[in-house]
């Protein structure tokens, strides 16, 4: 996917650690909430993002549910969001619920003379992270074919 603007303007969203249940709260925080009020604040600033960055940590409590929570908060920006998973994800849910447009699972788009691309370091079953030989391989892939002139 190409979009033409010349520089890119990312919005960053991370570790929303969401809960299926809207009350469900980490070390105190209610995190539905608090991710909800940051994208409220987002939309009344009027700031032109070309997309959504989520890099990890969606939700908290393994469920698909949490993803789906996600997906209704986000839908309102209008972006195409993209999304690589944290160690607290679950790779199977998280792709069955954010890799349908406007959401993207660890996928790569050139917005002006930038590629952004997602790399999924996700191990199932730990907390830990590593970048697999594939996908490293579809990096190299994702690289050698694209004219950016920055990547991210």
């Amino acid at each position: 996917m190409n979009i033409s603007p010349v520089a890119a303007r990312v919005l960053h969203v991370t570790d929303s650690h969401l809960f299926a249940d809207t009350n469900g709260a980490l070390r105190g925080t209610i995190t539905n909430l608090t991710l909800s009020a940051v994208i409220d604040h987002i939309q009344l600033s009027g700031w032109p993002a070309d997309i959504v960055a989520m890099t990890g940590d969606v939700i908290q409590d393994d469920s698909a549910a949490a993803y789906e929570r996600f997906r209704t908060i986000m839908t309102p920006l209008g972006l195409p969001v993209h999304c690589v998973p944290g160690n607290h994800d679950v790779r199977t849910l998280m792709k069955a619920a954010l890799d349908s447009p406007p959401f993207h699972y660890c996928a790569s788009v050139e917005i002006g003379n930038w590629l952004i691309t997602g790399i999924d370091s996700c191990v199932e079953g730990d907390a830990g992270g590593r970048v697999s030989a594939e996908e490293l391989a579809r990096l190299e892939d994702i690289l050698s074919n694209t004219d950016a002139e920055h990547v991210a």
